[in-house]
């Protein structure tokens, strides 16, 4: 009796085949991302190499993965795990998935910590920002908290792989647990998602990933005021301060900071395809 013989580059095939009939974006980077996870291979030698032989079970695995897939569950929460930077991080379903966008915001605060400074990630979710400051600034102080306790078990077991013992991690409500602390920089990438913009994401975001961590109020800057209106009392002189949002925001955000005179040097950061991403200043 004879079983049919299958290869990676017929699943690869298949897999990129059944993304693009589905309208997943980036079908075919998407299908090679997960033979990768499947093979324990790097990507290219994914795309590359198509005479591995699969076996029966992971064949099987990878018609279960393309079934979830199809049912716009995100790879990443598939396999629990994502990349960000030169991190491989855990992420589960209590967490949101780091995007590529936010690594533009570690390299800024990489650039701008003083030495042996302190930094602060406000809602740290998987802990990405927080466990990529520890681990490549090797001489700084990074505090982590965010409001959800499920997060930050997922955050504290990433900094235990990547950065033990380097990252302090608080339940906090921005500033709440950290009454008299202050820092050389806070950042933060806060929920900003707008209730109108929640109800048009992709199934994928909107079905799987954590609400709580996407949606702050109608205009989604609710805590992005919060944080601008708190954090100069939580800043050592001339500390600085840098938040991710979405490009109809950064002009809004850099207005309140305006207004407010605690801050100066405001500046809107693009990320990698051109929008305005960051709004950063220093304490006045």
């Amino acid at each position: 009796m004879s079983h049919t013989i299958h290869r990676s580059g017929d699943l690869l095939d298949l897999m990129t085949g059944k993304f693009t009939g589905h309208n997943i974006e980036e079908a075919s980077a998407e299908a090679v991302a997960i033979i990768a996870e499947l093979l324990e291979c790097n990507r290219l030698q994914a795309k590359l190499d198509r005479n591995r032989v699969i076996t029966p079970e992971l064949y099987q695995r990878a018609l279960q993965i393309i079934e979830r897939r199809l049912n716009n569950e995100p790879w990443q929460y598939i396999f629990e795990r994502a990349y960000f930077r030169d991190l491989v991080l855990q992420v589960t379903p209590a967490v949101l998935i780091p995007r590529p966008e936010t690594e533009l915001l570690v390299e800024w605060c990489i650039k701008n910590l003083p030495q042996h400074g302190s930094l602060l990630d406000v809602g740290t979710g998987s802990g990405a920002i927080a466990v990529a400051m520890a681990s490549e600034r090797t001489d700084s102080q990074v505090t982590a908290c965010d409001v959800s306790i499920e997060a930050l078990q997922v955050a504290q077991k990433n900094a235990e792989n990547s950065a033990p013992g380097r990252v302090k991690f608080l339940q906090s409500d921005l500033f709440e647990a950290l009454p008299d602390a202050k820092f050389d920089i806070i950042a933060a990438n806060l929920p900003y998602v707008t209730e109108s913009e929640y109800l048009e994401l992709s199934p994928e975001v909107r079905d799987f990933e954590p609400k709580l961590a996407l949606t702050s109020g109608q205009d989604g800057l609710d805590l992005i005021r919060r944080i601008i209106a708190e954090a100069p009392e939580h800043l050592t002189p001339h500390g600085a301060m840098i938040l991710e949002m979405s490009s109809f925001q950064t002009p809004i955000a850099a207005g309140i900071m305006q207004t407010s005179l605690q801050w100066t040097a405001i500046e809107i950061i693009r990320d990698y395809t051109g929008r305005d991403r960051f709004a950063a200043a220093r304490l006045r």
